[in-house]
């Protein structure tokens, strides 16, 4: 082969150049990508860490939504700081917070407004159910949550029930088992059956027995609805014997266990406080007269302090011992003369 053979073809050089100018730029660009990626992240990372630190300090805290506890106990109970960060608020952990001190607040969400504002949005519960006590009531939102204790206050719309066990149990904490979980479950068809229906006068639910749920038609009856089964039939028909089949004044016992039927059980007026024990629930204590305070008409009379005082006294004693002495007679008789009435009336009832 001679040297012009061996010479490269010029177009076959620039080619070969252009191959090499593209290479290179190629590599430069690539290193300007990675420089500028790397200087984005430093960027970035630095605004992060300022934002962690610098900014977006909590420089007020706002709460809102219907509550029964002020804004200042909601916020002290979130455990939320001013000049915290806005971002580093973590919205489980408050809820965790508030709702372990206020039983009351269900639900709580975290509303951030830059630059330095956080909203607490609260919801509250609604006491469903006033479990009734031998001396106070324990309010109850529809499952089981234990709202409040030891109140006498039967708030708008609850139900007064009974047959359920607080015991042992706190405010923020729901009741539990089988057989609770059972009566909730009953308690609540028996609202739905309600709502369905329409059905009114309902005083208080009895669900101490599993198998007959009961509730008490205002002061006149005592009604018998067996298992939670065709609930909306029932009331169905214990409606249309209300209106068409008891007369007025009439009390007792409806009996609407059987299904399609309801039996009416009339008792006598004095026979209601034992067949519906629960009806008069527990009442605030009165308020005792505060120690310390003196009865004026108590005061000791001029005459009493006299020489004597304890020689007239003493007389007025033995005069008034024949009296009573003739007054405890008489009791005496009477109570054996009530008692034999009584002997005589038992003795007829036989």
């Amino acid at each position: 082969m001679n040297k012009k053979d061996r010479r490269t073809n010029p177009s076959d050089r620039n080619q070969a150049r252009a191959n090499t100018g593209q290479r290179k730029r190629r590599r430069r660009h690539g290193r300007y990508i990675i420089h500028y990626t790397l200087l984005i992240l430093l960027v970035l990372g630095v605004g992060l860490a300022l934002s962690m630190t610098v900014f977006f300090q909590i420089k007020s805290i706002q709460v809102e939504g219907d509550s029964p506890y002020t804004q200042e106990e909601l916020v002290a109970a979130s455990g939320i700081q001013l000049q915290d960060n806005l971002w580093r608020v973590q919205q489980a952990e408050v809820e965790q917070n508030i709702k372990a001190q206020f039983p009351y607040i269900s639900q709580v969400e975290i509303r951030r407004v830059l630059p330095d504002k956080l909203v607490l949005q609260v919801t509250s519960e609604t006491p469903a159910l006033a479990l009734q006590g031998e001396s106070s009531y324990t309010l109850l939102n529809a499952d089981g949550k234990i709202l409040e204790k030891n109140t006498y206050q039967v708030p708008d719309g609850a139900w007064r029930v009974v047959g359920l066990n607080d015991e042992g149990k706190q405010p923020g904490e729901t009741l539990d088992g089988e057989d609770q979980a059972e009566k909730l479950n009953m308690l609540r068809l028996l609202q739905e059956a309600v709502a369905q229906t329409g059905f009114t006068g309902i005083e208080l639910v009895d669900l101490s027995d599993r198998l007959n749920l009961c509730f008490y038609y205002g002061d006149r009856f005592l009604v018998q609805l067996g298992s939670e089964s065709n609930l909306v039939n029932k009331l169905r028909l214990l409606q249309e014997v209300l209106e068409n089949n008891v007369q007025e004044g009439e009390v007792g016992i409806l009996d609407a266990s059987i299904n399609k039927r309801v039996s009416i059980i009339p008792y006598a007026q004095e026979q209601m406080a034992e067949l519906m024990p629960y009806l008069n629930g527990p009442t605030a204590p009165e308020e005792s007269q505060p120690q310390g305070e003196e009865n004026p008409e108590e005061e000791t009379s001029p005459s009493q302090e006299e020489p004597g005082g304890e020689e007239s006294s003493s007389e007025s004693e033995s005069a008034s011992t024949p009296d009573n002495e003739t007054s405890k007679g008489s009791s005496d008789s009477s109570s054996q003369q009530s008692t034999e009435s009584g002997e005589g009336a038992a003795s007829q009832a036989a």
